[in-house]
């Protein structure tokens, strides 16, 4: 088995929380960045297979490559899509109210109450998205 095959076998085992067809489109795209990798490095004077091994080794740990990538195309839970949406459905809720309500509603006490709940529903929503890491945050990015 080639070291192409043998890295992709091992990521395809790390991505195993994915959908088979997201999970055969990631690592077809990484054959390709591989492939196309070893070809520059190749051009450079490399062998072909000691071109593949400098491309694999350059991107990465089989296992953290496929643990980012399973991040990234894996599913999220409806609280996490719901904390990143919050801020935003909260901020059109605010402007429905405004072009609702009468304007001496808006003006007054009213309105105001409805504005400052709206706020600070939407802070504690920006907050909680936050603390569970919305957006993702990003150590580094991997370069081939």
């Amino acid at each position: 088995m080639s070291s192409l095959k043998s890295y992709l076998a091992k990521l395809e085992a790390c991505l195993g929380g994915l959908p088979p067809n997201a999970q055969q489109a990631v690592l077809e795209e990484l054959r390709e960045h591989l492939e196309d990798r070893a070809a520059a490095l190749q051009a450079d004077g490399l062998g072909k297979e000691a071109s593949m091994s400098e491309a694999i080794e350059r991107f990465g740990e089989a296992r953290e490559v496929g643990a980012a990538l399973r991040e990234v195309h894996g599913p999220s839970s409806w609280g996490e899509t719901l904390a990143g949406m919050l801020p935003f459905l909260v901020f059109g809720l605010g402007m429905i109210i405004y072009e609702i309500l009468p304007r001496d509603l808006v003006a007054g006490p009213i309105g105001f109450w409805c504005y400052l709940v709206l706020y600070l529903i939407g802070v504690i929503g920006l907050g909680i998205g936050w603390v569970k890491g919305f957006p993702r945050r990003r150590d580094r990015r991997r370069t081939l």
